[in-house]
């Protein structure tokens, strides 16, 4: 028994010590800089030390329900797409808001794309859960469902527009995933 709660410390140890950790705990870092917009040296520390924290708890939620993702590095490059995107999608937003302002009925829509739902590999769940995560923080995108068979992503939109560059590049393609 103390030799089974040994070995799962050593796991644990060894999934904090992964590059993925480090990267995990510079996006939290990330989100607490962009949510304070302070670079006092007390706010960096308290951000690393919140940012440290979220990862382990992150790290400790998935690692205690079985949770394993294989996200890929290149994923990564897909952030400067998801900025634009959501700059886009803000501007969208507010010439609607206008629009609306002034009377005119808003025309909101459901939607289907198509998304390679692919297997339950750790790579394959990784990429539906940031396709669905990523997608979701346009304002003008809401990624409502992932259907196994049809393979399809149900969405939301206030506008109708294209569905987001993020999720044309994770959707897959003979169940690979376009970088």
């Amino acid at each position: 028994m103390q030799e089974d709660v040994r070995e799962q410390l050593r796991q644990l140890r060894r999934l904090l010590l992964r590059p993925r950790a480090l990267v995990l705990s510079l996006l939290f870092l990330a989100l607490w800089l962009l949510f304070t917009h302070s670079l006092l040296w007390q706010e960096l520390l308290l951000g690393l030390g919140m940012a440290v924290l979220a990862t382990v708890a992150t790290i400790l939620a998935g690692w205690g329900a079985g949770i394993k993702l294989a996200p890929r590095w290149t994923w990564l490059l897909l952030i400067p797409a998801l900025v634009t995107s959501v700059l886009r999608e803000t501007a969208m937003i507010f010439a609607v808001l206008l629009q609306r302002l002034a009377g005119k009925r808003l025309r909101s829509r459901l939607a289907t794309a198509p998304f390679h739902f692919g297997s339950d590999t750790p790579r394959d769940k990784a990429r539906r859960a940031a396709a669905l995560l990523l997608s979701t923080v346009s304002p003008n995108f809401i990624a409502l469902d992932l259907d196994k068979e049809t393979n399809v992503l149900l969405y939301h939109q206030l506008i109708p527009a294209p569905p987001s560059p993020v999720v044309v590049r994770l959707s897959g393609k003979q169940g690979k995933e376009r970088p």
